[in-house]
């Protein structure tokens, strides 16, 4: 009858028992979630594509740079004159706006970036605006 009522202990009871696992689980866990935050709080999130609606053909390159700072990127045509490609990137999004020689928008463009985030969740469908 001793044998009964004795409470059976397998190994997890035995773990969570233990004080010193449930601090070094507490610390780690803690640990872990502290710096996922700290990644997600300091990733670039400028909102590049709701920017975007604001620039239109014929704008200048300091109205655009007004928009969205300075480029992360300009690719020169190779001509004489300011005509090339302004690029900015974030986490989520690439804009590319492309200039005359006049330094005038002919076109732009917004792309899903190759950073590390979209690596990470694959193609995740785009939310709708």
């Amino acid at each position: 009858m001793d044998e009964r009522l004795k409470k059976r202990r397998g190994p997890i009871t035995l773990l969570c028992e233990s004080r010193r696992f449930r601090w070094t689980a507490t610390i780690t866990l803690t640990v872990i979630l502290t710096s996922a935050l700290a990644v997600f709080v300091n990733t670039q999130f400028r909102g590049l594509k709701d920017r975007l609606s604001l620039v239109s053909p014929g704008m200048t390159r300091e109205e655009v740079e007004g928009i969205f700072g300075p480029p992360a990127l300009f690719l020169s045509d190779g001509q004489p004159g300011m005509g090339g490609t302004l690029s900015w990137v974030d986490q989520l999004w690439q804009v590319d706006v492309i200039l005359d020689r006049d330094g005038k928008v002919i076109r732009c463009a917004c792309m899903r970036s190759y950073s590390a985030l979209n690596r990470a969740i694959g193609r995740a469908p785009s939310p709708t605006l």
